[in-house]
């Protein structure tokens, strides 16, 4: 009768711990570098509870289907798990899908890497805008400080603020966005509208083109 004796080296984990690792389908090697167990000891034990090793080094019963095991590790596996039992895989499609599942993750980082880049470009841009705004705000308080200082010393000295000239209000058409300028100035002219009209220019008054409009959609 041959008493197997563990290696030296396995003293620092149990069979029971090593077992289980077997147990849980981990590999030979690995169990090999996280319990210091050398392979032949973890197969040796293996054999000695009846388990048998595949070529993956992944011990099983032969009792239990074994390939129904490897698909459903195969479901419940996340993508870098799928990509490790791809590596060493002989089949051609398996190798191929994974060629293209490397391609979608790299794609889908990227996608991800941009639309990362993107908020912080909007960011940016919206804390520029509040800065400026905020910036016209204390502008603009500062010129009704100075306005009203200048009112005091006027009443003082017997001089008046003159007063602010109206900005022009502001055209509600455009010329070449709105309207084209020549038919425009054409049906202004023939409808009572050409004393308005600038000698030069594109403009035309914005009542003129209210009327063609309007004259357009009765048609």
């Amino acid at each position: 009768m041959t008493i197997t004796t563990p290696h030296p080296a396995a003293a620092a984990t149990g069979e029971s711990q090593v077992l289980a690792l077997l147990r849980q389908g981990k590999p030979v090697p690995q169990i090999s570098d996280a319990t210091t167990w050398p392979a032949a000891a973890v197969r040796k034990l293996a054999a000695r509870h009846g388990l048998l090793v595949d070529a993956a080094g992944v011990a099983y019963a032969p009792e239990v289907d074994y390939y129904s095991q490897r698909v459903e590790k195969i479901d419940g596996a996340d993508i870098d798990e799928l990509l490790s039992m791809a590596y060493n895989c002989p089949d051609a499609k398996v190798r191929q899908a994974k060629v293209r599942l490397q391609h979608a993750v790299q794609a889908l980082r990227e996608q991800l890497a941009a639309y990362e880049k993107k908020k912080g470009a909007l960011a940016a841009a919206e804390h520029a805008a509040a800065e400026a705004n905020a910036e016209i705000a204390r502008l603009a308080a500062q010129l009704d400080q100075a306005r009203a200082k200048l009112r005091e010393a006027g009443a003082v000295i017997g001089r008046t603020t003159p007063a602010a000239k109206p900005r022009p209000a502001r055209r509600r058409y455009q010329p070449g966005v709105d309207y084209v300028t020549a038919e425009a100035r054409q049906w202004a002219k023939d409808h009572g509208y050409g004393d308005q009209l600038p000698r030069y220019g594109r403009y035309v008054p914005d009542e003129a083109i209210d009327a063609m409009r309007a004259a357009q959609t009765s048609v």
